[in-house]
């Protein structure tokens, strides 16, 4: 496996992926509302894995930003690269928590740069009501918008014996953490604070938030967007594909629904 992106025009039942060092459980599905209008969701996945290294990015766009589909995907692909290119080695061992949170600050500055201009070109002669063309063109003055939760696994190696487990998130995407059938997500201190997102038009709104952990201290990651929230006390890593596809498809079928995005990283030989 190398790098996969999930479509945002389709829906994605749950999927099992292996990969080296990693079990890897994902889905995808539109709203109800974008489903019948044939449109793009506004969450974003994106997975890039090798043998003894993943990472992985969720980005749930802002719906009430401009095309928050476009936020999440630029914002999507920026992180997944700043994570690949994290150092694997002694160099990143010695950073301390702070030292990666404030690095990713600055770099959600950049992203934001480059994405200003793809948002002014966004093309809206397709849109036939005027009105609506003139509510889309003051969200463009705001830009487009997006939250997320993403991470980089290092399985333990010669550089880092103990292997290394970065998270981080912003807004009200969600992770839990799992070790031997445990749920631990309370070590992640986390508030989910809807308030807090990326924006393409000045960087990161709120602070970016961390959790740093050894290989063996989590067995198990899982993320999803807000559109999972009705059900994601029932969510953990025993629980059957088939059933996460039925909870999916309830929520997808209620009027208010919303993009659901999952993904579930298991760390094996742990």
């Amino acid at each position: 496996m190398s790098t996969l992106e999930l479509d945002q025009r389709h829906e994605t039942p749950v999927t099992l992926v292996q990969s080296g060092a990693f079990g890897i459980r994902y889905a995808y599905a539109r709203s109800a509302d974008t489903g019948r209008a044939g449109q793009s969701g506004q969450d974003y996945v994106a997975i890039r894995a090798e043998a003894e290294r993943l990472v992985f990015v969720l980005c749930d766009g802002v719906g009430q930003s401009f095309f928050g589909e476009i936020g999440s995907q630029i914002l999507g692909d920026a992180l997944l690269r700043w994570l690949w290119k994290l150092p694997g080695d002694s160099q990143g061992s010695s950073l301390v928590l702070e030292d990666w949170v404030g690095k990713l600050h600055e770099y959600l500055k950049t992203v934001s740069a480059s994405a200003t201009p793809l948002v002014g070109e966004k093309d809206l002669k397709d849109i036939q009501a005027g009105l609506l063309r003139e509510v889309l063109e003051d969200k463009r003055k705001e830009g487009s918008q997006s939250n997320f939760v993403c991470g980089a696994f290092d399985a333990p190696s010669r550089d880092l014996q103990a292997g290394r487990l970065l998270l981080f998130w912003l807004g009200n995407a969600k992770l839990q953490i799992w070790r031997a059938g445990t749920n631990l997500t309370e070590r992640l201190e986390a508030a989910w604070d809807d308030r807090e997102r990326w924006s393409s038009l000045t960087g990161a709104v709120g602070r970016v938030h961390a959790y740093r952990s050894d290989w063996r201290q989590i067995d198990c990651v899982i993320g999803h967007s807000d559109g999972l929230d009705p059900v994601r006390r029932v969510l953990k890593p025993a629980l059957a594909s088939q059933v996460i596809d039925q909870n999916i498809d309830q929520l997808r079928r209620q009027p208010n629904s919303d993009d659901i995005s999952f993904v579930e990283i298991s760390l094996r030989n742990t």
